[in-house]
This record gives C-alpha cells, structure tokens and sequence, in this order.
C-alpha cells in the first residue's frame, strides 16, 4: 500500500491525539487533573479505564502500521526494535535541528525556578515577561494556520496570487504583533511574538522538500498544540504570577526544544523514505 508522507503525517497526528487523550483521561481517572476532581474516583476509574485502554490500542496500532512499512521490525524482537529506535532517535539531531533548539531551551531555562532562583536570568527579562511570553505562545498557536496559509501564498508561482498573500501575510502578521503587544502591555510583546516565530521560521524556510512542508508543518503544529494543552493540564494554570505558570512554561518550551532537537516533525518524511528503501509501493513524484 503506498505510504506517501501526507499519509503518514495524518497517521502521526491521530496517534498523537489518541494518546494525549487517553494519557488525560488516565490521569482524570486518579483526580490527578486539576479542576477536574471527583467525589466517586471508582466510578471514574471504571468509565475512564476502557476508553484510555481502546485509544492506546489504536495508536499503537498505527505506530506498529508505520514501523512495520518502514522494514524496521523484519525479522527481529520487540527490545531489538526498541534499541534500534533509541539508536536511530539519537542519531536524529542536525546542524539545523541545533539552531531551531537554541531559542526555546534558553526561553524554557529561564522558566526554571529553584530555591536559589530560576537557573537563568538574561537582562531585561522579568517575571512579567515570561507570563506573556506563554500567553503570546497560546496566542501564537492559534494565529499559526492562517499564517502559514498565507506564506504558502506568498510564495505562489503566480505573481498576483504571491503579491497577494505577501500583503495579507504582513496584515495578518502584523494584527498578531499587535496583539501581542497588547498582552504584554509594551512593545516588548511584538519582540517576543517575533522570537516565539524562530523555531517555526526555520521550519518553513526548509523548503528543498517542497512538496513535503505541509505535512511537516501540520505535525509540528499538533505537537505544540498538545504540548501546550499538556502544559495547561498538569500545572493548572490560567498564566499568572505564580509558580504554577514557570512550570507551565518549563514543560512546554523544553517539549518544544526536544522536539526541534529531534526533528520530530520530520520522522513521516523518513518514514516514507524507508518504505522507499525497503520496496514500498510510494515513490517521490
């Protein structure tokens, strides 16, 4: 069956939704979740259990489907598999899977806090600025789609559709920036906004994969969805001055730098590139 990156990509999407789904209701199921606390814990375990178990069972479904097709798992164990993975996880990093992490493992260290204060401090940061820093990210999240929507225009072949989407591009971008300029009560808000752009920047201005961008980009997008949901979740917070919210940003700029150091977004494009070694039926057009 051809397994074309498209394809993959929407695979990687619905396991990663079903996980972060069942891993929120197993979590729910042991009031574990702020907020949503409840006065029978039995009955909830014994609602919450079957539906978390069916959607761990189709993501590894799916996760088995793709490693399957890639000739990963021919021949061998579950713990060689297991190795093999770790191995090639590892071996993922890139020169410029480095330069995308850089920007949010410095943002994620300055949200750590430690009894002698948080591990880094640059100048003219404060603790004001890293809650809109999340607060931008959320908004960041949301702008995401219709930005890069515009983008793709921006670089149509067709001049009037590319001059277009150039001048809405900037409209929309700069409506973004004045938001979050507003949020943050300063310029400073476009500053960090701009910064926040970094790691997603370099994403889009990979573009020897062209026909391929969008399924990356698609991922990279539910991935900090989740990672800012997750983030949400498990710190209970609504981003104000408290610790709650420095380990909200903590968890989710360090997901993020994982994420870019790994290059997870880019694991369909390899994946289909496997299927291609092994004698899959999908072939680069």
């Amino acid at each position: 069956m051809p397994m074309s990156p498209q394809k993959i990509s929407t695979q990687a999407i619905v396991s990663a939704l079903l996980f972060w789904f069942a891993g929120l209701l197993a979590i729910a199921a042991f009031g574990l979740v702020p907020g949503m606390e409840t006065d029978t814990p039995l009955l909830a375990f014994c609602v919450s259990t079957p539906f978390a178990t069916i959607m761990v069972g189709v993501a590894l479904s799916i996760c088995r489907q793709l490693i399957h097709a890639t000739g990963l798992a021919n021949g061998i164990t579950t713990g060689r598999l297991l190795a093999k993975l770790a191995i090639l996880l590892v071996g993922r990093p890139a020169l410029r899977s480095v330069a995308a992490f850089l920007s949010p493992l410095v943002l994620a260290l300055q949200y750590w806090e430690t009894d002698r204060g948080f591990v880094l401090k640059l100048p003219g940061v404060t603790e004001a600025s890293l809650i809109a820093a999340m607060r931008i990210e959320f908004l960041l999240i949301h702008g995401f789609p219709f930005l890069i929507f515009w983008a793709f225009l921006a670089i149509h072949r067709l001049g009037v559709i590319r001059v277009a989407g150039a001048s809405i591009f900037v409209l929309v971008a700069a409506l973004y920036a004045g938001a979050a300029t507003s949020v943050a009560g300063s310029y400073q808000g476009a500053l960090i906004f701009l910064y926040l752009l970094i790691p997603d920047i370099i994403a889009f201005a990979r573009r020897g994969l062209d026909g391929y961008v969008r399924p990356r980009l698609a991922l990279r997008w539910t991935l900090q969805f989740l990672g800012m949901l997750s983030a949400l979740v498990i710190s209970g917070t609504e981003f104000t001055q408290n610790s709650a919210t420095f380990q909200a940003g903590l968890l989710f700029f360090l997901r993020i730098a994982l994420m870019e150091f790994f290059r997870l977004a880019d694991i369909p494009l390899d994946i289909a590139e496997a299927c291609n070694a092994s004698g899959s039926a999908w072939t680069p057009a």
